[in-house]
């Protein structure tokens, strides 16, 4: 399976996203078609990104009643993140979730601990980490801008990157669903993002974006089937519709 190359922040853009410029109607360029057939999948892509690297894991263990099940199918993405990482510590604020990780599951690289009201002594000890990855945590906050502003100034000199991963506001399964009236959505969620307004939260809180990608949360198992020759299609020819965005920014 050959994985999709991030698309780069345009330099241009940066002085919107710093409120430098202002623009009723920025335009904000999308990936165009892979031509060379990239098809990428969400947990595939985020282990080539840590594969070898020092890894800090937000929000690691998931919802109780899920973990065993994800395991099961090898949907974890702690379990894949440990497995390729050269080092990788979790860190979650859900004692139930921790406790059974660590008593239960049997992965010893977890830890309670909020990163943005603290920095614990495992994460300053294993230090200097290559990314912290905080995925599908963002859209769920009253408050995104601060949350990563408070993990910024908390892990600033102890990382480097920030790896933050959200459903896409332009999935092609939401505009299946507003074309037959009606709108489709985890009821916890806060936002939809775009790559555009991802940034630019990223940039408030102190960040600097460098690239971002579009990927699906699983590729096809069945592609002799006709739904899924026209899944493959879909993710080669519009990036821009898979189900969720990627991106990589610098702490600075």
């Amino acid at each position: 399976m050959k994985q999709a190359r991030p698309f780069p922040i345009a330099p241009e853009a940066m002085k919107y996203l710093r409120g430098e410029a202002f623009s009723s109607a920025i335009e904000f360029p999308l990936p165009e078609s892979d031509s060379e057939g990239f098809n990428v999948d969400r947990l595939m892509y985020l282990e080539d990104l840590c594969r070898g690297q020092r890894v800090l894991h937000l929000g690691c263990c998931d919802h109780p009643p899920l973990i065993r099940q994800k395991i099961a199918e090898n949907r974890w993405l702690h379990g894949r993140l440990t497995a390729v990482a050269k080092t990788c510590l979790g860190v979650d604020i859900d004692a139930e979730a921790v406790a059974m990780v660590r008593d239960q599951i049997g992965h010893k690289n977890v830890i309670l601990a909020d990163l943005s009201a603290t920095t614990p002594p495992e994460v300053q000890a294993g230090q200097p980490w290559d990314f912290l990855v905080a995925g599908e945590i963002v859209e769920h906050l009253d408050n995104p801008v601060h949350f990563l502003a408070s993990l910024r100034k908390n892990l600033t000199g102890l990382c480097a990157q920030i790896i933050v991963t959200v459903p896409n506001a332009f999935r092609q399964s939401n505009l299946r669903h507003v074309l037959k009236r009606r709108e489709q959505i985890n009821s916890d969620h806060r936002f939809w993002f775009t790559p555009y307004t991802l940034a630019k939260i990223l940039t408030r809180a102190g960040f600097t974006p460098v690239s971002y990608d579009l990927v699906d949360i699983s590729l096809a198992r069945r592609p002799n089937s006709i739904k899924n020759v026209f899944q493959q299609w879909r993710r080669k020819n519009h990036p821009a519709l898979r189900d969720n965005l990627i991106m990589l920014a610098r702490f600075d």
